[in-house]
Order: structure tokens, then sequence, then C-alpha cells
């Protein structure tokens, strides 16, 4: 029979003590970092890990590593996109960042959605769940998005737009994919208290009255659901904020019930509507489709079911009827539409948008359009009429219009992603300092400057 030497015994002594150090170790970490079910009570109280044996726990492939290095890459690009829009960054990075293909924040596997401990635990640290102050906590706000594809996309929205105390109406287009509907929808559910997806979405077809009756189906679930909110902003599936939450509040705070559509645009073009009179007595308006509506207006158009429903059959026959729905109601002061205008259009001498308007005279939006005087698309890509959002934009919206307008429209998510990514890293990083200082970064809000408000209805007209 064979026998065991001292040497192997030796060994065997050394591998025993290391099974065992492993293992206490194992027990000690379970006691340092039990498993957390993060729904969404315990997501409303969660801090982020500080973790005591970090040495440790980088060895290990568990989900917190997968979050933090996650983290880590949205904090790590920041200097380098920082250089890019202060004008500090050569040639060489500049071509680099434009051509970087891939997002700084990995996809999700598309199996996490089936359990949403798993996606909290995998992307707690993005979400900015506790309002900084106590002002903006009292003041929610709702949001309605208009999507059809890009998951991905959607979802990184929603990391940097999403507070507790918000609310959230995400319609899916009826041709949208089954895979698209279905994660949209595990989405959803994973936020039961304040994210919704439309019973019966529309099937919206672009430039057509389907698009407004997307965006009424969203408003009008969102009454159902709540009446904290304050105000509502309409979005797309392709748009990043320029404002923090707090920055948003802030603004909207000040308009004092005020509502806004960028607007009223040129009515120069043809088979926009017809020769005859309009219903109600309404006189011709254009605009663009984005709208910041307090609760009332919203309230306004459920309880004038008949208003809208007129318009829009009126309307339908016609090219953008959604670039006149809103504009309909904001500019004809007989409406006495919440937040509109209360007195004639022609009263207030305020300009009409046209041709010849300056590139990016909006306040809603930054939109480029390929119309407009001094149009230049820096990133030399356009998608009907619009310059596309690129890494040579990134200087102009940083320290140009932030602070002038809410929201980037038009950032088609494969398209130049360097320049998405770097939006979000700077949104992110506008937050933590928030949660620092207890303010907004802001002093001034060049938004507030817009000549509309000056005429539009208040809480406070009597």
């Amino acid at each position: 029979m064979p026998t065991i030497n001292a040497w192997s015994w030796k060994h065997l002594r050394i591998v025993f003590i290391l099974l065992s150090l492993i293992l206490s170790l194992n027990i000690l970490l379970s006691f340092c970092y039990p498993r957390t079910s993060y729904n969404i009570e315990s997501l409303k109280k969660a801090d982020f890990y500080r973790p005591i044996f970090q040495e440790y726990l980088d060895t290990f492939p568990t989900l917190h590593q997968i979050q933090k290095k996650e983290t880590n890459k949205l904090e790590a690009i920041y200097d380098h996109c920082e250089k890019l829009w202060n004008g500090q960054a050569t040639d060489i990075q500049i071509n680099s960042s434009i051509n970087r293909k891939g997002h700084a924040l990995e996809y999700l596997p598309r199996n996490m959605l089936d359990n949403c401990d798993d996606y909290f635990t995998r992307r707690l640290h993005f979400y900015n769940t506790e309002p900084v102050t106590e002002f903006e906590e009292n003041f929610p706000i709702a949001f309605s998005l208009l999507v059809y594809h890009e998951f991905d996309q959607l979802e990184q929205m929603l990391l940097a737009l999403y507070r507790r105390q918000n609310f959230y109406c995400i319609h899916v287009d009826n041709s949208s994919s089954e895979q698209f509907k279905s994660l949209v929808s595990k989405l959803a559910k994973c936020f039961p208290e304040n994210v919704i997806i439309p019973r019966h979405p529309t099937d919206i077809v672009y430039a057509s009255a389907s698009q407004v009756r997307g965006e009424l189906n969203c408003m009008i679930e969102l009454l159902a659901f709540s009446d904290k909110w304050k105000y509502l902003i309409n979005l797309t599936g392709e748009e990043l904020p320029l404002m923090t939450n707090l920055e948003l509040v802030t603004v909207l705070n000040k308009m004092k019930g005020s509502s806004l559509v960028d607007g009223p645009l040129s009515l120069d073009e043809h088979n926009r509507y017809p020769e005859s009179k309009l219903p109600f007595g309404l006189k011709k308006f254009k605009s663009q489709t984005h709208v910041v509506y307090p609760y009332d207006a919203v309230m306004f158009l459920k309880e004038n079911q008949n208003l809208t429903d007129t318009l829009l059959q009126f309307l339908e026959p016609y090219k953008y009827p959604e670039e006149s729905f809103f504009a309909l109601l904001q500019f004809n002061h007989h409406i006495q539409f919440p937040g509109g205008l209360k007195k004639e259009w022609s009263e207030t001498k305020l300009p009409v948008l046209t041709y010849e308007t300056e590139s990016n005279s909006y306040f809603l939006r930054y939109k480029n359009w390929a119309f407009q005087k001094n149009y230049k698309c820096l990133s030399k890509k356009k998608q009907r009429n619009l310059c596309m959002i690129g890494v040579r934009t990134l200087p102009e919206l940083v320290n140009e219009f932030y602070g002038r307008q809410m929201f980037i429209n038009k950032f088609p998510w494969s398209f130049e992603p360097f320049a998405w990514d770097c939006i979000l890293s700077w949104n992110y990083r506008k937050v933590q300092t928030e949660y620092k200082t207890k303010k907004p970064a802001l002093l001034h809000y060049s938004f507030l400057d817009n000549p509309q408000l000056k005429f539009t209805r208040k809480y406070d007209d009597k």
C-alpha cells in the first residue's frame, strides 16, 4: 500500500489551510454584503456600496463588480469628453472619438429584466432615485415618451431622467417588434409605482394625426395614474436632457403655470391647411411638436374631448397635423387654454419663426434644421432635414445651449455613439455634484428669456 511522505503531508496541510481561509472569507463577506432584494421600496432607500474589503471583492466577478466597472467607464470618459467640449482635444482625439464604436455602458443581457432584483443590482449606481432637495421632491414631473425601437437607448434615457417622485409613460408603437414590446413591458414592471405603458397603444404613422393621438394617449393615462405631478414634458426615443431634473424643476417652477410650444412657425408650406375656415373660430398657427404643459392644461384636453376630437378630424387629411394641433391651442387666446396666450397674438408683437430665423432659435429643444439661416451641421449628417448630433456638436451643446434649451433632439443610437456617452457622463457628473452642494449648477436660465412667457396665463392671474 503506498504511503504519503512528509513532503506530501506538508502540501496537503497548506491546501487545507488555504481552503479554510477562503471559506472563512466567504462567510465574512456574506455578513458584510448580504444578498439584497432591490424591489422598488429598497431602491428608493438604497445608497451606493462602500466596500470595506475592496481588494478581495475585486477578485470576484459578481454583479456588483460589473456594475462598478460600468460606473467607472462612465466616469472615466468624462475627462476626455471635457477636452472635446472645451476645445482642448487634438484632431487625433476628435477623430478617434468620432470613429469609436459601441457605447460606454454595456448593453443589458436580454434575460436580466426577467428578474428586477438583478436589474437593479446591475444599474443601481446610475439610477438617481433620491431627489437632491425637498423642493425637487415636492415638484414631480410627468414625462411621455413615444418610442418604437432601440431598447438600449430607451433604457439609458430612463437612467438619465429617472427620479422616484416623477412619472413616466412609455408609448410603444403598435408596429414595433414583439421583442421590443416585451423588453419595454418588463422594464416598466420593475417600476410599478411610476412607470406605465398605455393600455391601448396607437399605431403611429409619421407626419399624421396618429402622432397626436399617441401623445394624448399618454397624457390621459398619466392623469389617471396620478394627480401629483405639476408639469408634463413630451419626448421621443432619440433625446437626452441638457438640464438635470433639479434644473428642470427650477425652470418649471418659475414658469408659474405657463404652457409652452416652440413657435409659431411660418405658414408658407402647401397642404398644411385647407382654404376653408377652421372649427371653433380658430386662426391658423403652426409650431414644433414639443410641449411643456402644466397639469391643468392636460386636464383641459381630457375634459374638452369634443374640441380635441373635432380638431384632429379636421386636420387629419393634411400634412403634419401634429405641428398644428398644439399651436392652435396655444396661440388662439379665446380658447382659454391653461397656460396659453392670454391676449390676441397680433397684440403681443411676438415674432413668427421663418426660414430666415437664426438656426436653433427654439427653447424646448436643441434642433438644427437644414433650412434655417446660418445652418451649419457640424456632424455633416442629417436626417429628415435635421442635423444629427455628433462629437463635433458637443462644444455647442455644453457651452452655448446649456440653460437655454431643455433637451437635445436627433440623437440616433448608432451614429457617433461617443457623443451620446459624453452627454450621459456630463449629466451623471452634474447630478453627483448637486448631491454634494444641494443646489443646481446654473445660476441663470436663458430658457426663461423666452418672450412667450410674458403673454401666457399664469397661476396667479386673476
